[in-house]
């Protein structure tokens, strides 16, 4: 049937998509915004250490001077570990049974730090040191240092075993500090008893947060 001269013809133009498409684009951003946020608010870094609370860590926990001679015990452990699996393989003459140096190898033929009587003991308190166990496959071989002269550092213990890896052992050491600078030397070194008398096992960082760490970012 044909339109009449009378008739009004409306013309309906499509709604235009660019209104639904910028909301859609302000909504997408704002839910992404939001997530990003909660997930850097809920963030964990896998590398913090966990403590117990007979732990401290190696970079909060130490004050200055505790921390050099920390610092100087991690590298003496593996010098330390050398040393023994040469005395094993060639004993010292007159010295068959003695695989592990004492205090006094330490100081005057190996030169080694933190046992070593050079400037550096003497600014970090001219700690006393003694060899009070030692082990040659079982066990384990321990330093123990007290009596430093610089005000607020403790009294050190460094404790090197064989530790269980698997079917395996493996060489490991492991510090520990005293708050008390005259603490006495343990009578054994089980966890529970130095943990009762007051020692706190000092835990390294590792991995990126070591690397932190050590670039000082």
């Amino acid at each position: 049937m044909a339109a009449t001269a009378d008739t009004e013809v409306t013309i309906v133009r499509p709604r235009s998509g660019k209104l639904e498409a910028g909301l859609v684009v302000v909504t997408v951003a704002a839910i992404l915004g939001v997530g990003g946020a909660l997930v850097q608010a809920t963030q964990v870094d896998n590398y913090e250490p966990r403590l117990f609370g007979w732990q401290i860590s190696s970079f909060y926990d130490l004050n200055p001077t505790d921390q050099a001679i920390y610092n100087a015990l991690v590298t003496a452990s593996d010098e330390l570990w050398w040393i023994h699996g040469g005395r094993l393989a060639l004993p010292v003459e007159g010295k068959e049974d003695e695989p592990w140096p004492s205090v006094q190898d330490l100081d005057e033929e190996y030169e080694l730090a933190p046992f070593v009587k050079d400037l550096a003991w003497s600014q970090h308190g001219k700690v006393q040191w003694q060899r009070i166990a030692e082990f040659s496959f079982e066990g384990s071989t321990v330093y123990y240092g007290a009596n430093g002269e610089v005000p607020g550092q403790g009294a050190y213990l460094l404790v090197l075993s064989h530790t269980h890896k698997g079917a395996s052992y493996a060489d490991g050491a492991t510090m520990w500090l005293h708050p008390n600078p005259v603490a006495p030397a343990p009578t054994t070194i089980k966890t529970d008893s130095l943990i009762v008398n007051g020692w706190k096992e000092i835990i390294p960082y590792s991995g990126a947060t070591e690397v932190e760490r050590l670039k000082g970012v």
